[in-house]
């Protein structure tokens, strides 16, 4: 198997799909560079999806995609039983749509430093057929949705970064 990436986001968008909440600077995902997406709520919320595309990915013609791992790097101003953050919902975007699997952590909570949290793998196609055309065009990523739990104080869910790996198998 061979590995393409990671690589990260050209374009980075709110998308009102699920939830109330909208990120503010969603561009801002294209680079690990401290320079934030945000959400913020005095209030138990769900968000928008956050919808990273444009990884320009160059799979060869005719290479079989064996898996795609994504990597988030997020954190929360937050981190207690009365405020926190954690995912609601994390699926691929495929042909400019959101499918496939959710691999949503919706148990731990996102961190109060910038961390990457990990979904998908080497041999995880998402429950989606992906094709070599489906990962280099430039409406292919990833989608990311949190939950906040708030008491009425304000609380930050933000991304950094988003970047994608993709392995396959030459054809």
């Amino acid at each position: 198997m061979t590995t393409q990436g990671p690589n990260s986001p050209a374009t980075g968008a709110d998308n009102s799909g699920v939830g109330t909440l909208a990120w503010s600077n969603p561009d801002r995902v294209a680079a690990s560079d401290d320079s934030k997406a945000n959400a913020s709520s005095t209030a138990n919320v769900t968000t928008h999806y956050l919808k990273a595309t444009n990884f320009g990915f160059s799979i060869p013609v005719g290479a079989t995609v064996n898996g795609v791992t994504v990597e988030i790097e997020r954190m929360t101003t937050n981190n207690t039983a009365a405020r926190n953050t954690i995912d609601n919902i994390v699926k691929l975007v495929k042909g400019g749509v959101i499918s496939g699997t959710d691999k949503a952590d919706t148990v731990s909570k996102w961190p109060i430093a910038d961390a990457y949290a990990s979904y998908g793998g080497a041999a995880d196609l998402w429950g989606l057929t992906l094709a070599y055309s489906d990962v280099n065009a430039t409406d292919f990523g990833v989608a990311i949705s949190a939950n906040t739990t708030s008491d009425g104080t304000t609380i930050n869910a933000r991304i950094d970064h988003i970047r994608i790996t993709i392995e396959y198998t030459a054809g």
